[in-house]
């Protein structure tokens, strides 16, 4: 009885739907958006929530830290705080960190290709217990001087569709963000609004950007945490030899000098316009960078970190910087009042 109430039921729709070929068509995308979008989250949570994700190991114990600002407001942790958490929290087994960022990735005969990339802590595949298919993940060692022997991590998605799954490709050269450098000269007064955001979009087009004397500009003297961020974000400053030796004023030659003790800057440029009103003094800069912060030093400024730039080629290996991983203090009113 209950199969030939089905039976009638059907047979009732169909001649309802033939009758209503509008309605019939309606009703069955209806039906095909309900189901696609059902199965859509189902596979979601099935893969996410259900099954885990793939390659984690215990995905099930995994949690996030964010810092909460109010509202819907969410903010990045500096990387003092990360270190804070990963040697302090007793209760969790490891803590990693990674900041998501569109890239450019380019290698030998091959167009440049946008990605998605992320930059990672050393630790990040051990915590989450990844394996790799072929060659080496990063480990703590890479952490401890950040550039010094520059490794990615490719997907497996990524490697058999650029790279033709070839096991070759473990040691080959591979451009992230290409090396190109542009200089972008700051006035003496002032800043342009959104500086930070161009600089976001110069390095998403493949660009270093190369700040030029920021030591001689008053805003930038009062505000070392705007450096900072710049800094952390891969921007390379430059510095004149004018404002080293004190032709600039002493605002502009104190900092100078701090960037130079922190090892913050990159290159050192002479500053001449013409050989009379400001005659190059690379000379005069150069011996007292060597004497005062080291001839190495000396020699990245003047001659190995121009090169590169000029050849558009990586940047050599630089000195660890000072200070720059540590967060930085806002000055009080007087120091801003009085530049110091």
């Amino acid at each position: 009885m209950i199969l030939a109430g089905v039976l009638q039921d059907i047979r009732f729709g169909l001649r309802t739907l033939r009758k209503n070929p509008g309605f019939a068509l309606a009703a069955i995308l209806t039906l095909t958006l309900a189901i696609g979008a059902n199965t859509t989250i189902f596979s979601l949570v099935n893969a996410v929530l259900l099954r885990g994700l793939p390659g984690v190991s215990r995905a099930d114990q995994l949690v996030t830290l964010e810092r909460h600002l109010r509202g819907d407001e969410y903010t990045n942790f500096s990387y003092p705080d990360y270190i804070d958490f990963r040697d302090q929290a007793k209760s969790l087994s490891g803590v990693i960190a990674s900041i998501r960022s569109p890239l450019s990735m380019s290698f030998a005969g091959h167009e440049p290709e946008r990605i998605i990339g992320e930059m990672v802590t050393g630790n990040y595949f051990s915590v989450l217990g990844i394996s790799s298919t072929v060659g080496r993940l990063l480990s703590d060692d890479d952490n401890t001087m950040p550039g010094r022997d520059p490794v990615i991590v490719i997907s497996f998605s990524l490697w058999q569709r650029s790279f033709g799954a070839d096991p070759g490709v473990i040691g080959k050269t591979v451009s992230i963000n290409g090396h190109g450098y542009l200089l972008v000269e700051v006035p003496d007064y002032g800043l342009p609004r959104g500086l930070t955001e161009i600089f976001y979009q110069l390095q998403l087009a493949g660009l270093t950007p190369i700040l030029t004397h920021p030591e001689r500009n008053p805003t930038l003297q009062s505000d070392q945490p705007r450096i900072v961020e710049w800094l952390r974000r891969g921007i390379l400053i430059q510095v004149t030899a004018g404002s080293l030796l004190g032709r600039m004023g002493k605002h502009a030659e104190r900092m100078a000098h701090q960037l130079l003790a922190n090892r913050w800057v990159h290159f050192l440029a002479t500053d001449a316009h013409n050989t009379t009103s400001r005659p190059p003094k690379m000379r005069e800069a150069f011996e007292l960078v060597a004497k005062k912060y080291g001839s190495d030093y000396a020699h990245l400024l003047c001659i190995s970190n121009p090169l590169a730039a000029f050849s558009g080629k990586p940047m050599p290996q630089q000195l660890e910087p000072l200070n720059l991983y540590e967060d930085v203090k806002e000055k009080s009113w007087w120091q801003r009042l009085t530049g110091r």
